[in-house]
């Protein structure tokens, strides 16, 4: 099966990376009141074990690698004056050896990447299980967000997330061992306090916005 996902272009890629790093730069992402911890990140993406050598992709300045040594935080921004378990680089060619990691770790960042395909096969290739947080969205709220959107140059349905990993050099590690989704709204509001904030949530969950959560690993 050929991937769906259309590679694109570097310059609407840079584009996205530009426009992220402004909206971190301003400090835009504080509105969402999000109360990065330990506890946070384990709750949020439902972690047990958060011991031995994992990879965060897309980590971002509050990531679980700000709060974990044994965490790797890697993103194509340079956060590499936050800590020192940081490397910088683009998720579709992994700078790591084959299984170099208990499991990798993206959250909210396939969105933002060139080819999501590449992706997920660079992290088959480093780890035999992956932790997903990404935004799902309706088919009608897909065709608006192409237009409006610049920031995310892919928006998914479940169904392409489920393509993406069906792909024929990885279809053996479709393997679910969890799976959970639900309204923006309900999984901020316990800490979104902010009214603008609350009403951007409110208007993408009517539209169908979801945030899934999945944890995807080889067979034993």
């Amino acid at each position: 099966m050929e991937s769906e996902f259309s590679i694109v272009s570097l310059k609407r890629w840079q584009n996205s990376q530009r426009l992220e790093k402004e909206y971190l730069d301003k400090g835009k992402n504080k509105q969402w009141s999000t109360p990065h911890s330990l506890e946070y990140w384990k709750k949020f993406m439902k972690l047990d074990d958060v011991e031995g050598s994992i990879l965060e992709i897309g980590c971002g300045p509050n990531g679980l690698w700000r709060f974990k040594d044994n965490v790797i935080g890697y993103d194509p921004i340079d956060f590499s004056s936050l800590g020192t378990n940081f490397v910088q680089g683009m998720a579709e060619k992994l700078p790591f050896e084959d299984n170099s990691f208990k499991y990798v770790i993206i959250c909210n960042a396939l969105d933002h990447c060139m080819d999501p395909a590449k992706v997920i096969s660079e992290i088959y290739r480093v780890a035999p299980k992956v932790v997903l947080w990404t935004n799902i969205f309706s088919w009608y709220t897909i065709l608006v967000l192409k237009l409006i959107d610049p920031t995310h140059p892919h928006h998914f349905t479940f169904e392409r997330v489920e393509e993406l990993f069906s792909l024929d050099d990885i279809s053996d590690w479709y393997r679910v061992g969890s799976c959970y989704s639900d309204t923006l709204l309900h999984i901020h509001q316990s800490y979104t306090h902010n009214k603008r904030a609350k009403t951007k949530l409110l208007i993408a969950s009517i539209l169908g916005t979801e945030g899934l959560c999945m944890h995807i690993g080889r067979p034993q």
